[in-house]
């Protein structure tokens, strides 16, 4: 039987990666008893972007279709004729003149427990609004329709849904993003299981480990451009890593810790 819960919890991440591209991610998650593996989607849109895969873009190949039964795997087929690749980050063509929509195929193999997709803190600029949907019916009467906003979760024990839709609407005027608006850090290893390094940070600023509940689990202060943090003891599961700088810029992306 599907179950729908939805949760209002402390924010996840986004980044808007350059001037010309808007995206943001989901944190996807399989409850089981005594494991959570976890991974991220990320969903975004650029003028350069094609029907391929554009490892320029951040699209890069993962294991060969079909997906090795009882792996954990989040993935997309990209809209070509022909099933090439999979990728956990699909970008899609911009235009600057319109709103379009864009539907992002989205796929998960999970076994039992329950899965928990989870929402952005807020979408970025130049997307006008975002829905998680199945692929069986239409839009808008969907039999699952989930608006993507801050915080929410998406949580269904029915193993047979392993294959959603994202449908994004994007404004005209996303090509005019300013990358001087956006301050931006790097975070590796992701997912990371020791420690992690916290790249491009402004010295004087404050670097926060958050669960997707609210609760701070770290809080450092970075002397140098990089930030050296240990995750060993952290709970496993999704984590947002939000730099604020001494003027209050902040950036912030999804960390998984497994």
């Amino acid at each position: 039987m599907l179950c729908i819960i939805f949760a209002v919890i402390t924010l996840l991440s986004l980044q808007v990666a350059t001037a010309q591209e808007v995206g943001f991610t989901l944190a996807i998650t399989n409850v089981l008893p005594n494991a959570r593996p976890s991974g991220t989607f990320t969903f975004a849109a650029h003028p350069n972007a094609t029907s391929g895969l554009d490892v320029q873009l951040g699209e890069r190949e993962v294991p060969s279709l079909p997906p090795p039964a009882g792996v954990f795997i989040i993935y997309t087929v990209p809209p070509t004729s022909e099933v090439l690749w999979l990728s956990p980050k699909d970008v899609r063509t911009m235009s600057s003149d319109s709103q379009v929509r864009h539907d992002y195929d989205l796929n998960v193999t999970w076994n039992g427990g329950r899965l928990e997709v989870t929402s952005a803190m807020r979408l970025p600029r130049g997307v006008d609004s975002a829905y998680l949907v199945d692929v069986i019916t239409d839009f808008p009467n969907n039999f699952i329709k989930a608006r993507i906003d801050s915080g929410v979760v998406f949580t269904t024990d029915n193993p047979a849904i392993t294959r959603m839709k994202v449908l994004v609407w994007y404004a005209p005027t996303v090509t005019s993003v300013d990358n001087e608006d956006v301050e931006h850090v790097s975070i590796a290893p992701n997912p990371s299981s020791d420690v992690l390094s916290v790249r491009g940070c402004v010295p004087g600023s404050t670097i926060h480990v958050v669960s997707t509940l609210g609760i701070e689990f770290v809080t450092v202060r970075a002397v140098d451009s990089t930030v050296v943090i240990p995750v060993y003891n952290l709970p496993l599961g999704a984590y947002i890593v939000r730099a604020i700088n001494p003027d209050g810029g902040t950036s912030q992306q999804t960390m998984i810790r497994q």
